[in-house]
C-alpha cells in the first residue's frame, strides 16, 4: 500500500511547526484554525506525528526527519526507514509505537 498519508502528514506536521516557531502566539494545531488551513484534511494524521513528539521531543521528531533525509538523499525510503531513523534519533526502539500507531486516520488515504 502507498504510505502517501505518511508523506502528507510529515508535511503538514513541518508545516504547522514552523507556523508555531515563526509567529508566536499562533495555534495551528487548535480546531479552529485547523479548518480554515489548506492541510486540515491531512491534519488527524499529522496529530500522530505530534503525539510521537510527546514521546520522544520535537527535537527527537525533527532529528530523525533530518537523518532520513541525509541518509535517502537522491533515493527512495520506506516507511521501516523513518522509523528506524525515529528510533536512533530518541534512542529508543520505536518499531512496536508504530506497528500500533502510525497507521492511517482515515480510510479515505488522507
Amino acid at each position: 500500500p502507498s504510505a502517501g498519508w505518511l508523506e502528507e502528514a510529515i508535511t503538514t506536521y513541518l508545516s504547522r511547526t514552523a507556523i508555531e516557531e515563526t509567529q508566536p502566539g499562533a495555534a495551528p494545531w487548535s480546531a479552529p484554525v485547523s479548518k480554515s488551513l489548506p492541510d486540515d484534511a491531512y491534519a488527524r494524521n499529522a496529530g500522530t506525528i505530534r503525539q510521537l513528539e510527546q514521546l520522544i521531543g520535537k527535537h527527537a521528531v525533527l532529528a530523525g526527519l533530518g537523518d532520513l533525509l541525509n541518509r535517502h538523499a537522491h533515493s527512495n525510503a520506506t516507511q521501516a526507514d523513518l522509523i528506524q531513523c525515529w528510533s536512533r534519533a530518541a534512542g529508543r526502539d520505536l518499531h512496536q509505537w508504530a506497528a500500533t500507531t502510525l497507521t492511517p486516520a482515515n480510510d479515505d488515504g488522507n
